[in-house]
């Protein structure tokens, strides 16, 4: 098979590359030091549609902005990030008036746009027409872990609260809001009948995780308190590549006494 010519020319390369560096092991620079994590590709993001039936919900590595369920209609793929402290997942969402946007992670905040208030008098609690944000799904009111405000209201330290027990302006729009909407994106804070699905929408930056429990001060970065799947550096994958083999020596008969491999790691690189 190709695949099978292309392995046995890549380790009769890489033989006769080691031959010639021992043969030769007083020159400098040696031929093509070999370096196992240059060959160690980052894994991609997970994106995922807005269906709530699992069956029915795409999930691809690959950056695609839309896809064709199975009835024809065209929906949109938002990025997934997960809280580092409870692994749940928060779709990362832009919400312009009437629309659900996928929007990057890692894309820069503005500070003084995440705190804009909703209305002159700051009566309305919603989140403002055109706000960045994330979706969690599940915790339905009425359930075993659901959330309402009171639970949630419960969690939160003391500071967050003014003398007279409201919130105070920092952590005013904190709490997750419950959102509806279909797969296409249409959404609304009201609940409808066109709008079959439901999830709670937390504004960015995040300053309080639900799913873990846990208040987060201004100066956290969001990459601190979620992650993507892609975001493992190499030294992650050097690791769980030189495990795997360890695995595959033993497998193939290698006496434990031989089934050695140096690996290290430091700030600056891996081998």
């Amino acid at each position: 098979m190709a695949v099978d010519a292309l392995l046995e020319a890549i380790k009769n390369l890489n033989i006769s590359i080691a031959r010639y560096n021992l043969e030769h092991a007083d020159r400098r620079p040696f031929v093509l030091p070999y370096r196992l994590h240059q060959f160690i590709q980052l894994s991609c993001d997970v994106f995922k549609s807005l269906h709530t039936d699992e069956e029915r919900r795409h999930v691809t590595l690959e950056p695609e902005l839309t896809w064709f369920d199975q009835d024809g209609r065209e929906c949109p793929l938002f990025p997934v990030v997960f809280s580092r402290l409870s692994g749940e997942e928060f779709f990362c969402v832009l919400v312009q008036k009437d629309r659900l946007v996928p929007r990057d992670f890692r894309e820069l905040f503005d500070a003084a746009e995440s705190r804009e208030a909703d209305d002159e008098d700051g009566t309305d609690d919603r989140p403002s027409r055109s706000h960045r944000g994330y979706l969690v799904f599940g915790h339905e009111p009425g359930t075993a872990d659901g959330w309402t405000t009171d639970s949630l209201r419960g969690v939160l330290p003391e500071e967050c609260f003014d003398k007279k027990k409201n919130l105070t302006a920092t952590y005013a729009n904190c709490l997750p809001k419950r959102i509806f909407f279909d797969q296409t994106g249409r959404c609304s804070f009201e609940q409808s009948p066109a709008l079959p699905y439901a999830a709670w929408f937390l504004q960015a930056p995040l300053r309080f995780d639900p799913t873990a429990e846990l208040v987060y001060d201004g100066r956290t970065s969001e990459k601190t308190k979620l992650t993507s799947i892609g975001n493992d550096g190499r030294s992650s994958g050097t690791t769980n590549l030189t495990l795997s083999m360890l695995a595959r020596m033993h497998q193939a008969g290698v006496e434990w006494a031989n089934n050695k491999l140096l690996s290290f790691t430091d700030n600056r690189q891996d081998a």
